[in-house]
């Protein structure tokens, strides 16, 4: 069963479509956990075509004791998104070694999630626990790209705040989730993140954005950060 999930996901991931991209965009997070320190990379590649956006989410992990590996984990994540609705998503992540799949489809009035040992029903806002947009601040319920596990979570604005040193400050836009386990997300005016953090049982995660510094510029209105993809 879970041999025929990934070869699943595997073709999924070869038969998205290839066409001329309109708008594209890399952003590239440094993993830094509170113990461990530096752990790997996150990077995020959206592309966008009309009212079609494609999204594909690479996890590079490694967090080592002493020189020796304690926890590895990697992956990748597709996502299909139309006129700001998930239709497809499909991911495959390796932890220590074991391969699990997971795969979510819009099936008219709501999003079904699968995985090789089970089948879940979500509600049509439903988001993979990857936030490389404001959309996320609109989800109601997360889905785990690791285990297709669910969760119903709340979002609260926290409003603009300065993230930075004293010297360079940038002003963003901090949400907080809460649901099983507590986050922080940090949103530039352009709507699109450049610090998340995590609770975890084993310490705090953070993901910083490295691939470009962001601008230091006043945000706009709420509304209008809201209003972006």
């Amino acid at each position: 069963m879970r041999t025929l999930a990934i070869v699943f996901v595997l073709w999924a991931f070869a038969s998205l479509p290839a066409r001329a991209q309109d708008d594209g965009q890399t952003l590239v997070f440094a993993v830094e956990h509170q113990i461990f320190g530096d752990v790997g990379t996150v990077t995020i590649d959206i592309r966008r075509v009309g009212i079609e956006t494609q999204v594909r989410t690479s996890i590079d992990i490694r967090a080592t004791v002493l020189g020796l590996t304690i926890r590895r984990v990697t992956g990748e994540c597709r996502e299909v998104w139309w006129d700001g609705q998930l239709l497809h998503f499909a991911s495959v992540i390796t932890t220590n070694g074991k391969a699990h799949a997971v795969w979510a489809d819009f099936d008219g009035s709501g999003i079904v999630v699968e995985t090789p040992e089970r089948r879940a029903h979500a509600p049509p806002d439903t988001q993979p626990e990857i936030p490389w947009s404001l959309r996320f601040a609109r989800a109601s319920t997360v889905m785990s790209p690791e285990s297709g596990e669910l969760s119903v979570i709340e979002v609260v604005d926290l409003g603009d705040e300065p993230l930075g040193s004293a010297i360079d400050r940038t002003l963003v836009r901090h949400f907080r989730i809460r649901g099983e386990a507590e986050q922080h997300l940090y949103f530039d005016h352009r709507g699109t993140p450049v610090r998340l953090v995590h609770a975890h049982s084993t310490g705090r995660v953070t993901l910083v954005r490295i691939d470009s510094k962001p601008g230091i510029a006043t945000p706009p209105a709420t509304a209008s950060l809201r209003g972006k993809e």
